[in-house]
């Protein structure tokens, strides 16, 4: 009896491993595939975090500098809004 369900296990049990080695290296070269591609797509990304930065602070650069404008520093100046005849008078922003 338990002869016959070592017999009929081993007979279930039967597979084909001739092609094992082959499936195996198929595998490996498609896991190198994919992590070369890995590695290029966090190449390409770090580039365009790069570049948006570089962007962003040029541009941020160039739009301080054409906003600031100079006006005259002056005690009595009316047109400042924290001048003190400004504040003493009653004029705010």
């Amino acid at each position: 009896m338990l002869e016959h369900e070592i017999s009929a296990l081993v007979s279930r049990d039967r597979t084909d491993l001739s092609g094992l080695e082959a499936d195996i290296w198929r595998r490996e070269s498609q896991i190198r595939v994919s992590q070369k591609a890995g590695r290029t797509l966090i190449s390409l990304q770090a580039a365009v975090m790069a570049l948006s930065v570089i962007c962003s602070t040029s541009v941020g650069m160039v739009m301080a500098t054409h906003r600031a404008q100079a006006s005259p520093v002056s005690l009595f100046n009316p047109g400042a809004d924290l001048a003190p005849s400004s504040l003493l008078f009653g004029r705010r922003p």
